[in-house]
């Protein structure tokens, strides 16, 4: 968290005039390399997700995402109505207490996205089609839970699950997405 706070204020002060320009440089930057900027849920419609982009989170973590329609249903969650299901409160800390014009709030929250789990033999068979999905910002395999997956738990060294990481790998490259790897 400390780091979290210490990165927004850093972004803040190199850009006091610009917060969506200090969002957009920074926050892509967080993406890629501070995970503490992406909050993770238990499913699309989790309250969690919700009061994530609330406060400010940059990304939600998808778990156990199995296929193009179960992203897309994720990413429509983050939305808001007409973009997707999420509903619309002016008043979080997000959009600084409404001191933010709304269609400002509404074109940073846009940039927020899903970062996808693959944990599970069927995601990886359908990585190519989640990462065609609009609002996918990057992909996570889940080694140990591909390994349960795929009948080896805990092996992560299985050559079926080696290949399964490989494959997602390769899919995020061709379609131009981070990987976020777990440590």
């Amino acid at each position: 968290e400390f780091r979290r706070v210490l990165f927004r204020s850093e972004a803040r002060r190199l850009y006091p005039s610009e917060p969506v320009r200090a969002r957009e440089i920074v926050g892509d930057a967080f993406l890629s390399f501070e995970s503490s900027g992406i909050d993770r849920t238990l499913a699309a419609r989790d309250p969690a997700a919700y009061k994530a982009l609330d406060a400010g989170a940059w990304g939600v973590l998808g778990p156990s995402i199995e296929s193009a329609a179960e992203a897309a249903a994720f990413v429509g969650a983050l939305r808001f109505s007409g973009a997707g299901t999420r509903g619309a409160c002016p008043i979080v800390r997000a959009a600084s207490h409404s001191a933010m014009p709304w269609s400002e709030f509404v074109r940073q929250q846009a940039r927020t996205g899903l970062v996808v789990m693959i944990e599970t033999a069927q995601g990886v068979e359908q990585c190519e089609a989640i990462c065609r999905v609009p609002g996918v910002k990057a992909l996570m395999p889940g080694p140990f839970d591909l390994s349960v997956s795929l009948g080896s738990p805990g092996n992560v060294q299985d050559s079926r699950v080696v290949q399964g990481i490989e494959h997602v790998i390769s899919c995020a490259r061709t379609a131009g997405l981070p990987i976020v790897m777990p440590v």
